[in-house]
């Protein structure tokens, strides 16, 4: 069954006050029998036990049936320990919360057992076998200490281990408990191994098949023992021996009743009995009795109809066929001692019946979450370099410097490939959008009122970059771009377009533009080109350049315009289809020092300025975060030291370590959906719905993908910092658990 080769561990190695605690132990158990590792304390005998039973780490090679084990492989002892091996404890390791039968269905669970039926059958057979038939429902932490051990014997028998661990099973007992737990234990070493514990040398003698005895990490002795123990079993104070009693008896034929009295003088009974309706009422009249307790199938107290020597030899005799009436075939796939419903029922229980301190906890996670929907919001926005957050002109626009003592003529700039048109004073003007109710009374704009455009002549290409409306077919037309509407819609702006709901690309098309004096047609909407309201270029100019006192246009093209601004500006614009090639062709210019991509000009600028924005941000957010962490990890933390006891038991039992992250898992995600992620989501809500002048400024930027990324972050952070509690507690071994909650 069980067989070593030398095993050696040390406490406190390499380090003066060092203890070798197994020695070079080598030995060999077979498949049946009671094994007593007996000797004194400090000898060694518990840690051999442990390490036998995968609790412990220990150097060298242990073999369990055919599975060879020469390093301590977690996972590989845990799955022993689930399905070969039952425990019993010194200080039995229930789950005192849970009823007895709850804690005897944990086990089988654990091996796959879930059928309802074949679970009442076993368990009903041990409870009865360890004499606790009737305890099913009862509170594990309402049982005295021999009832509790009889119970863990039943849940170590649960699932029909071939191996039983029992360490110092007596050692909380008295004498009368002693010897019940000692003939049921006897009982199971007649088809099982049972390796026992204890430092009783009476006890070892009395039961034992096998004594291997141990002092100073060493076995000094091992031999063989008849075990002629006494197996008498002592009576329970929940046996009533009716023989042993004073009996009184009342036959007429339609009335049987049986009356036992541990005392032979009593006072006449005046009872009345009443049977109606099925129902049977007893009336005591007014007599007085200590207590009244009436007989069911629950009930704990048995009535025996025998002598207490009798039961004596009946105990003897007394048969443990466990195998002869479970179903093997019922076990499945082994199952989550925890499943999810229930972590998640436990998870939001914690929540709700918290202390006030950690009531104040949550809501500070519901504040954070709150706040770092606005810092992520913002940290997106200046993370993410969109053309609408920095662009004020038209994309393709390139800036052109002239040196000192020159001047540019549009012959030199006329030939560059991909040129549409060239600007050499580019500046925003002030047009208006006509209102007819307020140009027929004449009333004035207001300032709100006021929209500022620069001009845009590409009319070739313009047509791709229409999404409202149609092209420009007279020269009394023109298109307004999409970005204007923010000016108008703006969320403090008072403007008469908002005010008349005129805002939107529906309502201005087909309205009047005035521009100098002059009226235009709004015929359509364009986007990526910022700021800008597109016509005719000469046009642009003779309406710019016209006065009452000119009949005639001062130039009939374009080029007699742009000369004569060339002579009062250092710096021109550029448009153009093919940016880097018309680059290209300027810088053979030697009279021009400078030529840049506006569009890179505009988006350096925007991510200097957002740059120490972003740092900020970015430093705060991770205080917000790190107080969430802190926090969060001090909470996880008191919730695996509040369960220490449990976690305990299911690592000695061989629950895997993955099942019992997944329950803390559960606890992690729900407190950060019902806290943080809650704030989080209110915070969206508010920017979205309540405050849009924040995304309209480039202030803040929600989207999607922003949004999913936060929420993954959040969570990431949040499971790792939150598991982090219960990674450090399982990475300790059985033994080590359940020292620490012994401690």
């Amino acid at each position: 069954m069980i067989k070593t080769g030398k095993l050696n561990k040390y406490f406190n190695k390499n380090r003066k006050n060092e203890i070798h605690v197994i020695n070079d132990i080598e030995v060999s158990l077979p498949d049946k029998g009671l094994v007593v590792l007996l000797g004194p304390s400090g000898s060694g005998k518990t840690t051999l036990l442990n390490v036998l039973g995968g609790l412990d780490k220990v150097k060298g090679e242990i073999m369990f049936n055919d599975i060879k084990i020469d390093k301590y492989k977690v996972s590989k002892w845990d799955e022993i320990r689930n399905q070969h091996i039952g425990y019993i404890f010194q200080n039995y390791l229930l789950l005192e919360q849970l009823s007895v039968y709850e804690n005897i269905r944990l086990t089988l669970n654990m091996v796959g057992i879930t059928d309802k039926d074949e679970i009442d059958k076993r368990i009903t057979y041990l409870l009865e076998a360890v004499g606790l038939k009737n305890y099913k429902k009862r509170k594990a932490g309402m049982l005295s200490g021999g009832q509790q051990q009889r119970v863990a014997i039943a849940r170590a028998l649960a699932k029909n281990p071939q191996v039983i661990i029992a360490d110092e099973p007596t050692g909380n007992l008295d004498s009368k408990n002693t010897i019940e737990v000692m003939n049921i234990i006897k009982k199971i070493a007649e088809t099982k191994l049972v390796l026992l514990v204890t430092h009783e040398r009476e006890l070892a003698t009395a039961y034992a098949t096998r004594i291997i005895e141990l002092q100073d990490g060493k076995i000094v002795d091992d031999s063989a023992s008849s075990g002629l123990g006494n197996l008498y079993r002592v009576r329970q104070d929940t046996d009533i021996y009716l023989k042993d009693l004073h009996r009184h008896e009342l036959n007429d034929g339609l009335l049987n009743v049986d009356l036992y009295s541990d005392q032979e003088d009593i006072q006449a009974l005046n009872l009345k009995l009443v049977l109606n309706n099925g129902t049977l009422y007893i009336d005591f009249g007014n007599q007085k009795f200590k207590k009244i307790q009436l007989f069911d199938q629950n009930n704990e107290v048995k009535l025996i109809d025998a002598h207490y020597e009798d039961e004596q030899e009946a105990q003897e005799v007394h048969s443990f066929d466990y195998e002869s009436i479970i179903d093997e075939t019922k076990k499945k796939k082994n199952q989550p001692v925890i499943s999810l419903k229930h972590s998640f029922r436990l998870a939001f229980s914690k929540i709700i019946n918290q202390t006030k301190r950690k009531r104040l906890l949550f809501i500070g996670f519901l504040i954070s979450g709150l706040i770092l929907s606005f810092i992520s919001a913002s940290l997106y926005a200046a993370f993410d370099a969109a053309e609408e957050n920095y662009m004020s002109r038209p994309v393709n626009m390139v800036l052109v410097t002239v040196k000192d003592g020159y001047r540019a003529t549009y012959s030199q700039i006329d030939g560059a490939t991909g040129l549409t048109y060239m600007v050499p004073r580019p500046e925003q003007h002030q047009i208006q959008i006509s209102v007819p109710y307020f140009d027929q009374f004449n009333l004035n704009y207001g300032k709100d009122d006021r929209i500022y455009l620069y001009p845009h002549f590409d009319l070739e290409n313009v047509g791709t970059s229409i999404i409202y409306g149609r092209n420009i077919e007279n020269t009394n037309e023109v298109l307004l771009d999409v970005s204007l509407l923010k000016q108008i819609n703006h969320e403090y702006s008072s403007s008469i377009y908002k005010m008349l709901g005129i805002n939107s690309m529906k309502e201005i098309t087909g309205r009047t533009m005035i521009f100098y004096g002059k009226e235009f047609t709004i015929v359509g909407f364009t986007e990526r080109q910022y700021g800008t309201f597109t016509m005719d270029q000469l046009t642009y100019y003779q309406t710019k350049y016209w006065t009452v006192f000119e009949e005639q246009p001062k130039y009939d093209t374009v080029e007699g315009y742009i000369n004569e601004e060339f002579g009062n500006s250092r710096e021109f614009f550029v448009h153009s289809t093919d940016v880097k090639q018309t680059i290209a062709y300027l810088k053979l210019n030697t009279s021009f020092e400078g030529i840049e991509d506006l569009t890179t000009i505009e988006r350096d600028n925007f991510m200097d300025e957002r740059q120490t924005l972003f740092i900020s941000l970015s430093i705060f957010s991770l205080i917000i975060l790190s107080v969430t962490w802190v926090s969060l990890f001090f909470v996880m933390r008191t919730s695996v030291l509040d369960r220490m006891g449990e976690l305990s038991v299911f690592r000695a039992l061989g629950v895997r370590k993955k099942d019992l992250y997944k329950t803390y898992l559960i606890e992690v995600l729900v407190i950060t959906g019902v806290t943080s992620m809650i704030g989080f989501f209110l915070g969206i809500y508010y920017i979205t719905n309540f405050n849009p002048i924040l995304i309209e400024q480039g202030i803040v930027r929600v989207t999607f993908l922003s949004t999913i990324f936060t929420i993954l972050i959040v969570l990431a952070t949040n499971i790792l910092f939150g598991l982090l509690p219960i990674i450090m507690i399982l990475r300790k071994t059985p033994s080590q658990l359940m020292s620490s909650y012994d401690a």
